[in-house]
């Protein structure tokens, strides 16, 4: 006997980059990066460009980062490099990182219950006027893992996602390949166009858009709206807020029943 959607439900995947989407860190990165490699006499000594950066930089995992300035670099070497550029991260932000515009917003208007959606075109035409919606929120990035603990507390988002794909602790490839989205769906037990991901970066977006993500979103934090649309979003906007029209609750929910394929989401 078959289920209706009633029974079962939606459920509605939000996969979230970390750095440059949740907090805007590309800065502090991109400092680091080039106050390291000037002491480790990279390019002759020469302070890297922010063009530079976001070509071979921006984010990429470190381990293929350095593998790619540093050939000659042991796997250890590359290990201890980047533990210590991250050490200093963390170190540098306690108590500065402040969250995307709008994104606390938006966290709020997408409880794990409580939201319903109207029958549209992603639904089966033998379901019901309205079905219940659950909300699955999850992280997805190449950030370490002790960045990733730092920043949600940093943020104060910690317990805010119901899984946490961290590329080197679930020992996947790394972005910009699609293995990071493809285990978030699958560990979540999510349908690919019942997604969508928010992306800052070239990198990311392109891992979200080979996955299959249903929607990508581009926040243009980091990159330029023309280097996101190349790279496979389907949506641009300059933060959170961007994904307005209205009050913030009622618009966050209908641009993402939008991008769902919904007629209608909303809370009761």
């Amino acid at each position: 006997m078959s289920h209706s959607m009633e029974d079962k439900g939606l459920r509605i995947g939000l996969l979230f980059d970390l750095d440059g989407t949740l907090a805007l860190t590309d800065h502090l990165h991109f400092e680091i990066f080039r106050d390291l490699l000037v002491k480790e006499g990279f390019a002759g000594g020469q302070p890297i460009t922010k063009e530079f950066y976001q070509r071979n930089i921006s984010g990429g995992s470190n381990d293929e980062i350095l593998t790619r300035l540093f050939p000659g670099f042991t796997p250890q070497q590359r290990l201890e490099w980047a533990a210590f550029k991250e050490a200093y991260f963390r170190e540098q932000t306690v108590g500065k990182l402040s969250p995307v515009p709008g994104l606390e917003a938006f966290m709020a208007a997408f409880p794990p219950q409580g939201l319903w959606a109207r029958r549209a075109t992603c639904l089966p035409a033998e379901s019901p006027d309205r079905v219940r919606v659950e909300v699955v929120k999850v992280l997805v990035t190449n950030a370490p893992p002790a960045n990733c603990t730092h920043m949600l507390h940093e943020l104060g988002l910690t317990g805010t996602f119901q899984d946490q794909v961290v590329v080197d602790l679930v020992g996947c490839r790394g972005k910009p390949d699609p293995e990071p989205y493809q285990l978030a769906m699958t560990r979540s037990s999510l349908t690919p166009a019942h997604c969508v991901a928010f992306e800052d970066s070239c990198t990311g977006v392109r891992s979200a858009h080979r996955a299959g993500v249903g929607a990508v979103v581009g926040l243009c934090t980091t990159h330029t709206p023309i280097q996101l649309k190349e790279a496979g979003a389907t949506t641009l906007v300059d933060d959170w807020r961007g994904l307005l029209s209205a009050g913030a609750g009622v618009a966050y929910r209908s641009q993402m029943a939008a991008l769902l394929g919904l007629e209608a989401l909303w809370a009761e």
